[in-house]
């Protein structure tokens, strides 16, 4: 299954339903698009990710972040997982339309810039 089947569902999610736990499974899908994406890039240019205990998410943002090609790329995810950890475990926070439409054109744009990185001729990240 190719990553943006996550967006797509995301954004079937947010046109098909109006109610707020719609709206946080629309961030959560559109969240792991980015991730997933992400995960691919690091493996297609050989970016390492860095040891440490933390779980896989935080060393995937973490190892894009310390990449100068990939810093901002890293950035975006750290906030698109702060939106996707409010949508999942802070049932006392409200979700918002706005905040579920924001997250999918955060996923969009970064997905947009990961296949930017493929065809600028980039074939590995130090």
């Amino acid at each position: 299954m190719q990553p943006v089947k996550f967006l797509d569902s995301a954004k079937d999610i947010l046109v098909s339903f109006n109610d707020e736990a719609s709206r946080r499974n629309c961030i959560s899908r559109a969240y792991y698009s980015a991730y997933h994406t992400c995960l691919i890039a690091c493996s297609s240019l050989e970016i390492k990710l860095p040891e440490s205990n933390s779980g896989l998410h935080a060393r995937l943002i973490n190892g894009l972040r310390e990449n100068s090609q990939t810093f901002y790329i890293g950035t975006d995810l750290a906030d698109l997982k702060k939106y996707r950890t409010k949508a999942d475990y802070h049932l006392g926070a409200k979700i918002s339309q706005r905040d579920a439409e924001t997250v999918i054109k955060l996923a969009e744009n970064l997905i947009a810039d990961v296949g930017k990185l493929f065809s600028s001729g980039v074939e590995t990240c130090d």
